[in-house]
């Protein structure tokens, strides 16, 4: 597993990732220990995936990684597809962070970048100067 998250304001939704390029997102009812398979979707390439729930669009689940390849998907858990895609970036995620109110979304790489996205103009800048990898990345609760 590469990604776990629960859905914002919906604690019974869940994501997982895997290094194999596999998203699913599942139900789970606390009461009697079940979960129920709700989506899941096999990206195009072998690799880590990482994913996290849109906080501003509850069925958008925001998609990098090997899998993806180089850039974003964005993918439509009603619709059951990627519905667009950015390919703003020449190196592939490593990680991912998207901020409390989903406007802003940060990407990590193995080569010291950080990437921070614009979520609707799709517009980006860049952040160089790490000393190693970005392995991980977090926004505060305030944004």
């Amino acid at each position: 597993v590469c990604s776990l998250q629960c859905a914002p304001d919906q604690s019974d939704t869940w994501l997982a990732t895997t290094s194999d390029g596999n998203l699913a997102v599942f139900r789970f009812d606390m009461t009697s220990g079940r979960s129920e398979l709700v989506v899941r979707h096999a990206f195009p390439h072998s690799g880590t995936l990482l994913a996290a729930f849109s906080p501003s669009q509850p069925s958008c689940v925001v998609c990098c990684g090997e899998a993806v390849g180089r850039g974003l998907v964005f993918f439509n858990l009603d619709e059951r597809r990627v519905e667009r895609s950015l390919a703003t970036m020449d190196q592939v995620a490593m990680s991912l962070s998207i901020s409390p109110s989903g406007y802003l979304i940060t990407l990590g790489t193995a080569e010291r970048l950080v990437k921070v996205v614009d979520f609707e103009e799709g517009t980006f800048q860049d952040f160089t100067g790490h000393s190693d990898a970005v392995a991980s990345l977090a926004f505060s609760p305030s944004g």
